[in-house]
């Protein structure tokens, strides 16, 4: 995909195409992501009406990292493994910049006994 876009970005980039980038990613990010998923979701750090809900959810699993129960998972996952006495590098971010996204893109991190995942009731 990055080499589709160097190639093919030029030919197409305007003003108006990189202000629709802007706000679709400032959208799906900051509402969607931070917003619905994280503060909302995860931490039930405010209730709204049910269709509002539902729009920063939806806008949150455009961002593309997971959906609901995906998002919780890793959360509740990387709160569980800073807990422990001795953390492991991809929890903790500590392994570099691109080790850590090769490690969040394309591996999945398996315990021989994991915490058990317990979705609440709202």
């Amino acid at each position: 995909m990055l080499l589709i876009t160097i190639v093919f970005a030029p030919m197409s980039l305007s003003w108006s195409s990189f202000a629709v980038f802007v706000l679709t990613t400032g959208i799906t990010v900051m509402a969607g992501h931070s917003v619905g998923m994280h503060r909302m979701l995860i931490h039930h750090a405010f209730r709204g009406p049910l269709w509002l809900e539902r729009l920063l959810i939806w806008l949150g699993t455009l961002v593309g990292m997971a959906g609901p129960f995906g998002m919780i998972r890793a959360h509740d996952m990387r709160d569980w493994h800073q807990k422990q006495s001795i953390c492991p590098d991809h929890p903790t971010h500590n392994a570099g910049f691109w080790k850590d996204a090769w490690w969040q893109l394309h591996c999945r991190f398996d315990l021989d006994h994991p915490p058990a995942l317990q979705i609440e009731e709202i």
